[in-house]
């Protein structure tokens, strides 16, 4: 059994270090091999929720559970490559299983300073694009700004083109 979950670590491994993970993604992750890898390999079938606790403490030990870093990590993704807001990131998160403090602290930390930038460069696109403010407005809010934040950020880019 011991050589049998040596190959599976192996494996998970490999994916770990692809980028960060969540606990919850991890969790899945491992849950979702070991179901897959119970129809080839039967000595994990015998027990699998022992199979999971040893591969969890490992990953745990070697130090691939931190939340914190996960998060700051998925937040910086999403703000260069999607240039996303506030609350479309929070959602993320929360879904990726994130607590709730962790998350708040990240976003306080590094998308608040930099949302009127984003909020900037996606009202210079989307000006072309949509002749209404309204529609605009409705665009900002799916790319999860808030609404308080376009209503004061609108005004002063409006002026700033003219």
């Amino acid at each position: 059994m011991v050589e049998t979950i040596e190959k599976v670590w192996q494996k998970i491994e490999k994916w770990l270090n692809i980028r960060p993970h969540s606990k919850l993604e991890i969790e899945r992750y491992v849950k979702g091999r070991i179901k897959r890898w119970c129809e080839k390999i039967e000595t994990l079938c015998k027990n699998p929720l022992d199979t999971f606790m040893i591969l969890m403490d490992r990953i745990e030990k070697e130090g691939y559970i931190n939340d914190e870093n996960f998060a700051r990590w998925w937040v910086q993704q999403r703000i260069d490559s999607e240039k996303f807001g506030s609350l479309r990131i929070k959602a993320e998160l929360l879904s990726k299983g994130i607590d709730a403090n962790i998350a708040d602290e990240v976003i306080e930390n590094y998308v608040l300073p930099v949302e009127k930038k984003l909020i900037r460069y996606h009202y210079k696109k989307l000006k072309n694009k949509y002749f209404s403010e309204e529609k605009i407005v409705q665009a900002l809010l799916r790319k999860g700004f808030s609404y308080s934040l376009i209503q004061k950020a609108i005004p002063s880019l409006c002026y700033s083109e003219e």
